[in-house]
């Protein structure tokens, strides 16, 4: 499988009407017929994508070619809400970003019933929809090879080793291969983006938080837990694996939790990218979710409860979740 973060980083510095043309690609290869607006013209709309099944679907794709630095705001999700009052015949507005989308656009595109897709996700369908040849079209990018090179410089082949996995190990690949499927048909209509859950136990403290979004493995817990950080830095380094992102969060005027400091933060995040080229995606992962339960939070695999579920959808009754115990 090629590198997930390097399209993704690729993707950000190509030119907002590369960018466009991208997006539209790969609607085109989920079965849509798609145009790309001329700059200038269509009142700002991007793109205009129609498909017919059963019945004949309309969306308007909003193209935002930014920096992970310049996260879609809820502004940008305000103003893009409004041109279903504009064009009474779209049945949905998709706002697709390099980038991500901050927590009060994520909130208010639930609301209005916006869908969003953020660069992850973006570059996730690219490699599930679009050839290498046809995406170094769009982007520069050589996604061959079966090494991760870190900043050092020096190589690193893979250490995960899958060709013999424990039952348990085995029952959650399967339960993941479901995740993938799911993920790749959010993405292809726009929905909301698919997260898989792993319950932790509550000894970690209840603000522990342990999801997996695609191959990239998202990891919160407090910060008065320097031995947890350690064992955390320490499994990256070993496997070669990719920091993402990191952000360490306290406490704002009156209680609002914001980024700060890290002498002065409560609360950890980071954010760990585990793609590995030409690699068995579900037992790969089913491997590190079970490195990643034992060395970070001392927490079996087997017996854990793990849930696909729709992100900002836990306690929505009418949206579609998946839960297993691993046996």
């Amino acid at each position: 499988m090629r590198d997930i973060p390097r399209i993704r980083s690729a993707l950000q510095q190509i030119d907002s009407a590369k960018f466009e043309e991208l997006v539209a690609a790969v609607w085109s290869q989920m079965g849509w017929s798609t145009r790309v607006s001329q700059q200038g013209r269509d009142q700002g709309i991007d793109i205009v994508a129609t498909k017919s099944d059963l019945i004949e679907q309309k969306a308007i794709i909003q193209a935002k070619r930014y920096s992970d630095s310049n996260k879609v705001g809820r502004p940008d999700i305000q103003q893009y809400s409004s041109l279903k009052t504009e064009y009474p015949d779209v049945d949905s507005i998709i706002v697709v970003t390099s980038s991500s989308f901050t927590s009060e656009a994520k909130q208010l595109a639930e609301q209005l019933g916006v869908k969003i897709v953020n660069g992850s996700e973006l570059a996730e369908a690219c490699v599930q929809n679009i050839s290498e040849e046809n995406l170094s079209k769009y982007i520069e990018y050589t996604g061959s090879g079966k090494d991760i090179v870190e900043s050092s410089g020096q190589v690193n082949s893979d250490r995960i080793k899958i060709n013999q996995l424990t039952s348990s190990e085995e029952d959650l690949a399967d339960f993941y291969s479901g995740y993938l499927r799911r993920l790749s048909e959010a993405v292809q209509h726009g929905n909301r983006e698919r997260t898989f859950f792993i319950k932790i136990d509550r000894e970690h403290n209840e603000t522990s938080e342990y999801t997996v979004r695609g191959t990239t493995h998202q990891i919160q817990f407090p910060a008065e837990s320097p031995k947890l950080l350690g064992q955390l830095q320490k499994t990256a380094k070993k496997y070669g694996w990719t920091v993402v992102n990191s952000e360490t969060y306290g406490s704002g005027a009156g209680g609002v939790e914001m980024v700060v400091p890290p002498e002065e933060a409560n609360m950890f995040f980071i954010s760990l990218d585990t793609t590995l080229p030409e690699s068995p995606i579900p037992r790969r992962q089913a491997r590190i979710i079970k490195l990643m339960l034992e060395r970070i939070y001392d927490q079996d695999l087997s017996g854990s409860e793990i849930t696909d579920l729709v992100h900002g959808a836990h306690n929505d009754p009418t949206i579609e979740s998946h839960t297993r115990v691993i046996r």
